[in-house]
């Protein structure tokens, strides 16, 4: 799932990276500024990590129930004593020497 990055936050983020300490003039706006740029990135941080809690939730349900389907295709064909394609194909290429 891609995320999407709003070109306006893009383009309030690139203004902030490219401005030159020597042409701002200090002041307290900027530590203001830094400190709800921080807080918005904790937030995304936060938003992330249950993103990838979500995604990594599936993934696990996902391999189980292949595991699992696995595992009991195996038990079916052992007990009603089916022979796997692999194994007729061995089978009949050792006949053939």
């Amino acid at each position: 799932m891609p995320l999407s990055y709003p070109a306006d936050e893009l383009l309030r983020d690139q203004a902030f990276f490219l401005r030159s300490k020597n042409t701002s003039d200090p002041s307290s706006d900027d530590a203001s500024i830094l400190r709800t740029r921080i807080a918005d990135l904790e937030n995304e941080v936060q938003q992330v990590k249950a993103q990838l809690g979500k995604a990594k939730g599936i993934n696990d349900a996902m391999w189980d129930n292949i595991v699992q389907r696995i595992i009991f295709d195996d038990k079916v064909s052992q007990s009603s004593g089916e022979v796997g394609e692999d194994d007729h194909e061995r089978k009949r290429k050792r006949g053939r020497t």
